[in-house]
């Protein structure tokens, strides 16, 4: 297999049809992840109390949102029902267009390859009328990931009312329960061994679901027949695969390295930038600033999300065209529709 000749074939593909961008933007919503990060300012004053100041904040703080719990028990299942099935449809929502995504941009390299051009409403027709089976198969394998993750769910958050919001309660007064304790070590232990458990089974199954959404776009198998076809090539072509894989991995990790270098540049000359406008409007360096000098970052950082989900995008439809020229060696053993091949040669 011509592997490079691939990666080169895809990355003409996705730069001269830049819809494969968006399909691509679409297809990365069933596999992208929110970053967040947490600052806490706790006061460091020093008047009235001994010991570390932050601690007695941080302890107090506790037994507040324990007594709040306590105080509001009812309510806060309520809550906490109603924000997990908001956040289990909105996760839904999501999949569904990203497993959509996935089948258009497989549909989209077809009829470039077929006609030399496409467009949206093709390539998600195509994938649309092949939604069920794709949605199918998609649940079958996500299957054992979604029951484990509900169990352990709804099992954490019945320990927690049970068992680890009263042993809070009780590190103030007569001291934690050893039962208590045990199940909440057991859970989190329990927990470990899930997650290394489900992160092996989440990376095979990614594979052969790459294998198999081609199956049903490229061949017209069904759910299962999919699932069985993916993994009869995947295992017959095992180091081409891998090798593929591979490719894909390398590009998005170097392309992610160079995007990121550019943007810390940026970003840290914007912000010397600010700090000196503040020091010349105020006279002291990180003692006032005005709405009006933070905008610029604002603006930067919203400027870094747009980037990374076009960046993000671009790397999805690469991936997925190398993939589809590689299953098309694969499975077929030939490309098809040579003739239209030259026409997204680089120029």
């Amino acid at each position: 297999m011509d592997y490079f000749g691939n990666a080169r074939t895809a990355i003409a593909m996705v730069w001269k049809h830049k819809i494969l961008w968006f399909v691509g933007l679409l297809a990365s919503c069933g596999g992208g992840g929110i970053g967040s990060s947490l600052n806490f300012n706790l006061p460091t004053g020093r008047g009235g109390t001994t010991g570390t100041p932050n601690a007695g904040v941080f302890t107090r703080a506790v037994e507040n949102f324990v007594q709040t719990l306590q105080e509001n028990y009812s309510a806060a299942i309520s809550v906490a029902i109603a924000l997990g099935c908001f956040l289990l449809v909105v996760g839904l929502v999501f999949w569904l267009i990203g497993v959509l995504g996935r089948g258009a941009l497989i549909v989209a390299v077809q009829q470039i390859r077929r006609e030399g051009r496409t467009t949206f409403n093709q390539a998600w027709s195509g994938a649309w009328n092949r939604a069920r089976i794709l949605i199918g198969m998609n649940m079958i394998l996500g299957a054992p990931v979604f029951v484990i993750s509900l169990i352990f769910g709804v099992g954490f958050i019945a320990l927690f009312f049970s068992t680890i919001l009263p042993l809070l309660n009780s590190s103030t007064a007569k001291g934690p329960s050893p039962t208590g304790v045990g199940l909440t070590i057991a859970m989190f232990a329990t927990m470990g061994v899930l997650i290394c458990g489900l992160a092996l089974y989440g990376f095979a199954a990614n594979l052969l679901r790459i294998f198999a959404e081609r199956a049903i776009m490229m061949e017209q198998h069904g759910a299962v027949a999919s699932i069985r076809r993916g993994w009869a090539v995947f295992q017959g072509r095992l180091g081409d695969g891998l090798v593929t894989g591979i490719i894909n991995w390398l590009a998005g990790l170097l392309i992610g390295i160079a995007v990121g270098i550019v943007l810390f540049a940026v970003g840290l000359m914007l912000s010397i930038g600010t700090v000196g406008l503040g020091a010349l409007a105020s006279g002291r360096i990180f003692q006032e600033f005005s709405v009006g000098l933070l905008l610029p970052l604002l603006g930067f950082f919203t400027l870094i999300s747009l980037l990374t989900s076009l960046v993000g995008a671009v790397l999805v439809a690469f991936g997925s065209t190398n993939w589809t020229l590689a299953y098309e060696q694969m499975a077929v053993g030939k490309l098809t529709s040579q003739p239209a091949a030259s026409s997204v040669a680089v120029q």
